[in-house]
This record gives C-alpha cells, sequence and structure tokens, in this order.
C-alpha cells in the first residue's frame, strides 16, 4: 500500500503539486467568500512627512474597517494592533497651506494578518491639512520661574546660542518671531551670577527646534534703595579744649537721604543717623559750618543733607 502511494506521489509530482496549490487557492477564496464579517475600531491612520510637506493636523487619525476572516477562531483573535495603515504625503512641493484627500483603499499602505479580506473602510477617505516646510532663524528669550530675595536682582541675561533653527509649516514659522526657554528656577538661596542650561519651550505643533537646549549666564545684583529722613534734628560734636559756646543753631533740623541695601533701608526708623557740626575753625559772632552726618549701620551710605549748612552764633565760654 506504501509503496503505491509513493508511486502516485512520484508519478508527474509537479503538475500534481500545481493542481494541489490551486485547490487550496480555491478553498480559500470560497472560505472568504463565505467567512465571518467583524467591525475592527479606531485602527490608527499614520500620516507620514516628508522634507518638503507636513501634515497641520494630529499625525495619526483612526478609521473603523470591517474584515471578513475564514473562521470564528480566527476572528476572535484579531485586534486593532493586528493592522498598520500608512499614506505617505507626496515628495513634490505644493502650494501653502493646503488640503489633500486620501481614498484609504487605494493610497494608503496597509498591512494585514494573512487570510483576513478588508471589505471597507469607515471612513473610506481622509482629508489631510497641509503646508510647506521650511525652516528659520529666530531669537531665544529666557523664562524664569520663582524669586530671588528682596536684596538680589537679575541683571543681564546672555544666551548661547541666542538664535536657533526652527524647523516646520511655513505659514507657522512666518508668525514666529521669538521662542522661550522652559523656565529657569530662581530661589532666596541664590546670590550671584549662574549659569543653567535650559531646553527650548516644545509648545507649538509641528514645529521642532535645534539645537533643543541652551545655556543662559544670568548676572545677579544687588538692589539697592534710596531712602529720605525727615526733620533730624543737628547736634554739636565737642572738641576738647575748646572754649567757645555754640548756640542759635539754623536750622535746628536737616534732611537725610542714605542709600544701601534694600532691605537694611527698609528697616530703618532715622535713629541710626545723627547729623551734627564741629566746633572746629569756628571765631565769635556769627558762624557757617557744613552739616555731617554720623552712620550707624555697616553699608548704609550717605546720598545728601538739605540744607548742606547751618548758620550759628558763638560766644567764648564763662
Amino acid at each position: 500500500m506504501i509503496k503505491f502511494v509513493l508511486s502516485f506521489i512520484k508519478e508527474d509530482f509537479f503538475r500534481k503539486l500545481i493542481a494541489l496549490a490551486f485547490a487550496l487557492l480555491v478553498w480559500w477564496k470560497i472560505s472568504l467568500q463565505i467567512g465571518v464579517e467583524e467591525t475592527i475600531r479606531n485602527i490608527p491612520v499614520r500620516i507620514i512627512d516628508n522634507p518638503n510637506l507636513i501634515s497641520m493636523e494630529e499625525s495619526v487619525k483612526h478609521v473603523d474597517i470591517t474584515v471578513k476572516t475564514a473562521s470564528q477562531r480566527s476572528r476572535k483573535l484579531l485586534s486593532a494592533s493586528d493592522f498598520a495603515i500608512e499614506i505617505r504625503l507626496p515628495g513634490k512641493k505644493s502650494g501653502t497651506r493646503q488640503a489633500l484627500e486620501y481614498k484609504i483603499a487605494r493610497d494608503a499602505d496597509i498591512a494585514k494578518p494573512f487570510g483576513v479580506k478588508i471589505v471597507n473602510f469607515n471612513p473610506d477617505k481622509i482629508i489631510v491639512p497641509v503646508d510647506r516646510r521650511t525652516q528659520k532663524e529666530i531669537p531665544v528669550a529666557a523664562r524664569f520661574t520663582g524669586n530671588l530675595s528682596e536684596d538680589f536682582a537679575c541683571g543681564e541675561v546672555r544666551l548661547n546660542p541666542s538664535k536657533i533653527v526652527a524647523d516646520g509649516p511655513e505659514t507657522v514659522l512666518a508668525a514666529m518671531t521669538r521662542v522661550q526657554t522652559d523656565p529657569i528656577a530662581l530661589d532666596s538661596a541664590i546670590n550671584g551670577d549662574f549659569e543653567s542650561y535650559a531646553r527650548v519651550s516644545q509648545n507649538t505643533p509641528k514645529v521642532t527646534f535645534t539645537p533643543e537646549k541652551i545655556t543662559a549666564h544670568v548676572e545677579i545684583y544687588k538692589k539697592y534703595d534710596k531712602r529720605t529722613f525727615s526733620a533730624l534734628p543737628i547736634s554739636v560734636m565737642s572738641n576738647p579744649g575748646s572754649s567757645f559756646n555754640i548756640k542759635n543753631i539754623m536750622p535746628t533740623n536737616v534732611d537725610v537721604t542714605v542709600s544701601g541695601q534694600k532691605s537694611v533701608i527698609e528697616a530703618m526708623n532715622g535713629t541710626e543717623l545723627q547729623p551734627f557740626i564741629r566746633r572746629n575753625d569756628i571765631k565769635v559772632g556769627q558762624n557757617e559750618s557744613a552739616v555731617e552726618c554720623y552712620i550707624g549701620i555697616p553699608g548704609v551710605k550717605l546720598v545728601s543733607i538739605e540744607p548742606e549748612k547751618a548758620a550759628f552764633s558763638s560766644a567764648g565760654e564763662k
């Protein structure tokens, strides 16, 4: 029996092999014709950009497909991840900002499992708004978050590079005048110049930047303030050995303006300042002397005294 079967197979082998292949093909076709239909939802359709054109919407759309399979078992094993649909934008440049229509069955590259027939797509076509792809050099501006202490402030900010190359839709780039960095953190512990690396904010869809990171050199300086203390009384600085008695000082009060670190100046109440005149180089009778001021806080500087001089009379001490 075995010899008979082997002899039968060997006799005219290639014709029998071709006949078997055709029989299997016919069986598969018939199975699909009478197979089970199922709708699989949310199949991603990926839009592939190119160096000349770029899609203006999300690069992934979704469609539902109805498929037919030969058996109930194979139908149950299908999912959206078994299918891949891609639409490639044409390589030739087109006019600025237009819409292209694609029929999925005709224009898309479709990958599907063996033995599955796609019956239809819903929707069966998609509209893709496109724009010409271009590049543009754009200035970068630093952005900050947080706060320094009240005694310090940001000065000059130097960015390296100060300009970057943006790549994206022509109409979008035409409206861009500058881009910002992601926020650079400030806090109260910072008391001097510092350097920070920051990414360029990627908040514009379909636009990419080169380079993606920049270096920011940030100058930090102490804040100084001025403050005027009004109507401070003038005193007389004693000079050991002086024989003159000073009286009738006019005016008796002056306004004193000082400068210093902001927090120090704001905390002063005026008692730290003492305007005075000296007894040096005076004579009997009417005199005039420059008003000076003692400041009892280090780092605070005298700006002005108004009026600058005081008149007084003097007589020899009895």
